[in-house]
């Protein structure tokens, strides 16, 4: 049984994986939720692999934030030792991924760059053409630049 000023840290440490166990959880609704919509608006624009477009991308990085922040959570009230090493563990294994890909990042900046434009302008050639993949593209051109000219406030024409 915790004594003390550790009460005090026990509690929090519990409070505050609660709030990573909801912030999960909206991840994983949100990731849901767009999963449809993004599919249909901007994958004309580059060739990526099914478990690499952002809703995926979401709803994996938020079951990940559930499980850890949940291991954090029952092992900080339970006192259970066991949950609270897999817990140090995983948070411990997330801090090396995150310098990790900070690192190939900054490393693969400019390939990252090169993609998108060679898909952005590849795209470009079958913009208006009355064809299954052309519609495709032309939709997709045109709630990119409508969502871009909403989020800039820029108005070309009075």
């Amino acid at each position: 049984m915790v004594q003390g000023g550790m009460k005090i840290i026990k509690y929090l440490l519990f409070l505050f994986n609660f709030c990573f166990v909801i912030i999960g959880a909206i991840l994983i609704g949100v990731g849901v939720s767009t999963k449809a919509g993004w599919n249909e608006k901007y994958l004309a624009f580059i060739q990526v692999s099914d478990l690499s477009t952002p809703p995926n991308l979401l709803i994996a990085v938020g079951v990940l934030i559930f499980i850890i922040a949940f291991l954090g959570c029952c092992g900080a009230v339970k006192e259970n030792h066991c949950m609270m090493m897999s817990y140090s563990v995983l948070v411990g294994l997330i801090l090396v991924l995150e310098l990790g890909a900070a690192f190939a990042a900054f490393a693969l900046k400019d390939d990252v760059q090169s993609v998108l434009t060679k898909g952005l302008q590849d795209s470009q050639v079958s913009y208006g053409v009355n064809d299954t993949k052309g519609v495709e593209i032309t939709k997709a051109w045109n709630v990119m630049q409508h969502n871009v000219s909403l989020s800039l406030r820029v108005c070309y024409y009075e």
